[in-house]
């Protein structure tokens, strides 16, 4: 929301500020001295406080944004001043390579990540999850509603509450942050608290996987080694996400319109077949395409 949200939890934390740890991220571009404390100083400003609980580097697609020696100064000097207490990252793609890279750090240099989390993730996420908590590194589960999407095959039963216990039941998540935008979702996802995993849960999740199969992306990134347009297909598929199930159109802009004209589904038009492939069958074709028609 253009650092609305920062203007937004400013004004629930001011009398209680001691009581809550609160976390936030750098701009997803910034890596120098300079940007990082210019990015830690304007959320500074926007959240009223004079110190950050937790600073994340934003949208790391691979490991080595993380071991930035400039960024790690900035960083450092940051917590020496008292301005943040602990350092984190965030990460949507390539996430087993992130968090093993985190739990292979000799410094353990990063305290937190933030990562996609959900019944529809790959094995190989669960168990570098699973390293990186055994090791003493936080873990924040984001995406814990596998798009959020709203499907008529599924009736009055809603899916989503079975999702987030699915998410809270693994004892390697530190915590979970679906997100929620109105006091309806905020009751739905609070009422799971304590709540078991159950059979039927398990079954209706099955009946939303099957649902969401044709749209839903894992933002692997495998398939981006299969494009020989370099396209960012995860992030163009994750921008479809916030458009069509979170249901948040200008989170889906913002997103999308970050990438370079060169690396979105505009570049696909450049090829007459997509040789592209996923690893669990996504007709990326169809989904580049949806994605044109949704942001032209």
């Amino acid at each position: 929301m253009g650092g609305r949200n920062e203007e937004i939890v400013a004004s629930a934390i001011r009398s209680r500020r001691e009581k809550i740890y609160v976390a936030t991220k750098t701009v997803s571009s910034s890596s120098s001295r300079k940007d990082i404390f210019r990015d830690v100083e304007t959320s500074l400003s926007k959240l009223g406080t004079d110190y950050i609980d937790v600073i994340q580097l934003h949208n790391l697609t691979d490991k080595d944004r993380a071991f930035d020696p400039e960024t790690r100064n900035a960083l450092t000097e940051l917590r020496r001043q008292g301005k943040v207490r602990f350092f984190g990252v965030t990460t949507h793609t390539n996430q087993p390579e992130i968090l093993n890279a985190l739990d292979d750090d000799p410094e353990r240099f990063f305290d937190v990540a933030l990562v996609g989390y959900n019944f529809k993730s790959s094995p190989d996420i669960k168990e570098a999850i699973a390293r990186a908590a055994k090791s003493g590194i936080g873990i924040v589960a984001m995406k814990t509603q596998a798009g959020g999407y709203r499907t008529d095959t599924m009736g009055s039963i809603s899916p989503h509450q079975a999702a987030l216990k699915w998410v809270l039941q693994d004892t390697n998540v530190t915590c979970a942050i679906p997100g929620m935008q109105n006091m309806a979702m905020a009751a739905e996802d609070m009422a799971v608290m304590g709540m078991r995993f159950s059979k039927a849960d398990a079954r209706i999740l099955e009946r939303y996987s099957r649902a969401i199969d044709p749209y839903y992306c894992r933002l692997c990134g495998r398939c981006e080694s299969t494009c020989s347009g370099d396209v960012a297909i995860s992030t163009v598929n994750r921008s479809l996400m916030y458009a069509e199930g979170y249901r948040r159109p200008e989170l889906a802009r913002v997103t999308y319109e970050g990438l370079p004209v060169n690396r979105s589904a505009a570049a696909c038009l450049n090829c007459s077949v997509c040789v592209a492939r996923c690893a669990y069958g996504l007709n990326i074709a169809a989904r580049m395409e949806a994605a044109r028609a949704c942001f032209a």
